[in-house]
């Protein structure tokens, strides 16, 4: 599933071509997957996209909002008559004729241009609220990440001191902070010197100082890189992110500390999610 970098590359690069546009027509492919009401959103224009955790959110007039959730295997697809854009799982639906099978919903704009979101398992969805559902409807995902003026240290004492979770599940929960994923979560833990199995109420203030910063820092990167491409991501430009060969510890079992410790990168299981760490330097 794309995190927040991921998510945050394919929201800016759609915004520079989906603002200002009318919407003309709506073809509604899956409606257990799409929840619009055509006759609310035709003639309205797109006044700008933005992100809540690993959420699009594509705000229209008359106070209208799309919420757009990729999963696992979702993509939202940009063509008009001079070029294509794509974000989310790379497929080689890109390259052919649109619709395809996958497709769940079709959006056709007044320059003639068509935004399409495919979904080849069908776990991602799009729904249509008003601008003032968005916090109820929104609840599990929370406003505040790594790139969010509210996340401070703080905060995660805060969020630290009241359960003992290990500490990955804490940071990974999007109802506490959102857009952190298992890559950034593994990496994040590593830069802050952290074992991903810690009780979180454990980490000391210092401790909860360092993971602060390691989290800015890690979402940083991913965000200067486009992402990471590990073979579920591609930008709206159809484009790899480069993220992934700076991974610190994800994906590298068996391969020796980056901080050159002695160490290995070993690997456990955490919530179900394969987890990756330095027994040397995240005791």
């Amino acid at each position: 599933m794309p995190e927040l970098p991921e998510v945050e590359t394919i929201k800016r690069q759609l915004n520079k071509v989906l603002a200002g546009r009318k919407i003309v027509r709506l073809d509604i492919l899956d409606p257990k997957r799409v929840k619009i009401d055509r006759r609310k959103l035709k003639g309205l224009k797109i006044k700008s996209l933005s992100r809540r955790a690993k959420i699009i959110l594509i705000e229209l007039e008359k106070k209208q909002v799309l919420i757009v959730h990729l999963k696992m295997t979702g993509q939202l697809i940009h063509e008009s008559s001079r070029l294509k854009i794509a974000g989310g799982h790379p497929t080689g639906d890109w390259y052919k004729k649109l619709p395809v099978k996958s497709t769940r919903l079709i959006i056709t704009f007044d320059d003639g241009s068509k935004l399409f979101f495919n979904d080849q398992r069908g776990f991602g969805w799009v729904e249509q609220i008003d601008k003032s559902q968005i916090e109820n409807r929104l609840k599990n995902f929370s406003p505040i990440d790594p790139t969010s003026s509210k996340f401070d240290p703080d905060y995660l004492a805060k969020i630290c001191q009241k359960t003992k979770r290990p500490i990955k599940l804490v940071i990974m929960d999007q109802s506490k902070i959102g857009g952190i994923g298992n890559i950034y979560a593994n990496d994040g833990l590593w830069l802050a010197k952290i074992h991903p199995l810690r009780p979180a109420n454990s980490l000391s203030k210092a401790e909860i100082g360092r993971l602060y910063q390691a989290l800015i820092d890690i979402i940083n990167e991913g965000l200067k890189y486009n992402g990471a491409s590990v073979d579920t991501y591609v930008d709206s430009q159809g484009q790899s992110g480069n993220y992934q060969q700076r991974f610190k510890v994800y994906s590298r079992a068996g391969r020796k500390c980056l901080r050159n410790d002695g160490g290995r990168i070993q690997t456990l299981k955490v919530g179900g999610r394969r987890t990756f760490f330095c027994p040397v330097c995240q005791k």
